[in-house]
């Protein structure tokens, strides 16, 4: 009477992914409905990959302190289209690195190309620390805008705004993905295992000592690709700082 667990250690937090799979899943279970393969049920699953994709890099490589970085135009510099928008963003990138390179600082990045509600492009990116002056001499177009990341070292809600963003960005025509990051990031593995014990995984997220459960991540349902059920949460690492519970 099994179903798929699946963890994985980013940071200071740990996913929680449980599943019930055509082959893994209790005796007489019955998958609900498939949905149709609609436009709308594809782009939720393309979401929800980006989220835990986004979430599981951010928590991995940028600790409290990093850098949440906007980038905007001025009226007379704004970029017209997304592809103008993603040139700007990669010359913007290689003065940046090659920068840090001859100052032997290590450059990690993640960074996605906005379009606001009245149409105007800008960027979001979550960077290592850096002397902020590097970023104004590589940022030719506009102001920026720096807020530190939290002291909790869990960033899901972040990565769930850059992952909404690619909605809007393919919308307007942009091509290939909307976020791109530094190749020098690390991706944890995701263990996979196979739980036997028990006829039926838990719909609440689990306990594990030491650790707090981040109730905003707590997502469960029916999956619109598999038609069976799924349990997602992420417990971050209590050590009394800042969203830590007292």
């Amino acid at each position: 009477m099994p179903y798929i667990e699946k963890v994985t250690r980013a940071g200071r937090t740990v996913l929680y992914e449980r599943s019930y799979s055509s082959h893994i899943h209790p005796p007489g279970a019955t998958r609900s409905e498939k949905m149709k393969d609609t436009r709308e049920s594809q782009k939720k699953i393309n979401l929800r990959k980006a989220i835990t994709e986004l979430t599981i890099l951010m928590n991995a490589n940028f600790v409290p302190g990093d850098y949440h970085i906007t980038l905007t135009y001025e009226r007379d510099k704004r970029a017209e289209t997304v592809e103008e928008a993603k040139r700007d963003r990669k010359i913007f990138l290689d003065r940046l690195r090659r920068r840090m390179k001859k100052e032997k600082e290590i450059c990690k990045y993640i960074v996605v190309t906005e379009v606001g509600v009245r149409g105007a492009l800008h960027h979001h990116m979550v960077m290592n620390q850096v002397p902020v002056e590097w970023i104004r001499q590589a940022w030719k177009h506009g102001r920026i805008d720096i807020r530190p990341l939290d002291d909790t070292g869990q960033y899901s809600k972040l990565a769930e705004y850059f992952a909404k963003y690619t909605i809007r960005f393919r919308e307007l025509g942009g091509k290939g993905r909307a976020w791109t990051r530094s190749k020098n990031l690390f991706r944890p593995e995701t263990k996979k295992k196979i739980v036997k014990n028990r006829g039926y995984f838990r719909e609440e997220p689990g306990t594990r000592k030491g650790y707090w459960l981040d109730k905003r991540t707590v997502c469960s349902g029916i999956s619109e690709l598999t038609g069976w059920n799924f349990l997602r949460y992420i417990l971050v690492k209590n050590d009394g700082r800042r969203g830590s519970p007292s």
